[in-house]
């Protein structure tokens, strides 16, 4: 969310709840949050993944973990939650894994 100051105290001036209209473009109830630089990363714990935006056109850039499908491969994800992100070094909190997850971020678009 973002909000904007005014004479009558601040206003939202949007939500980022969703970055599209399907189903798989919209959030979980639970997340977390981790920012460096124009990166934001979000853990997204019930949808079982974790997703890196552009943060000034909110926009994919990489998403790690299948939507709504939890595993333990090296490809999945179960119910991530705490998140760092510095430059293009990410760390997750599998929590559902009981593990952590080290990724390098090494393409700006989604595969």
């Amino acid at each position: 969310m973002c909000l904007k100051a005014g004479d009558a105290g601040y206003a939202q001036v949007w939500r980022f709840d969703a970055w599209g209209v399907e189903s798989n473009e919209h959030f979980g109830k639970h997340l977390r949050f981790a920012v460096s630089g124009d990166r934001l990363l979000v853990a997204d714990s019930d949808r079982h993944r974790v997703l890196l935006f552009d943060s000034a056109t909110r926009s994919l850039l990489a998403q790690a973990g299948v939507t709504d499908t939890c595993g333990n491969g090296l490809r999945d994800l179960n119910g991530p939650t705490l998140v760092s992100l510095v430059n293009d070094r990410v760390v997750v909190a599998d929590t559902g894994n009981q593990r952590v997850v080290k990724l390098v971020v090494t393409s700006s678009k989604v595969p």
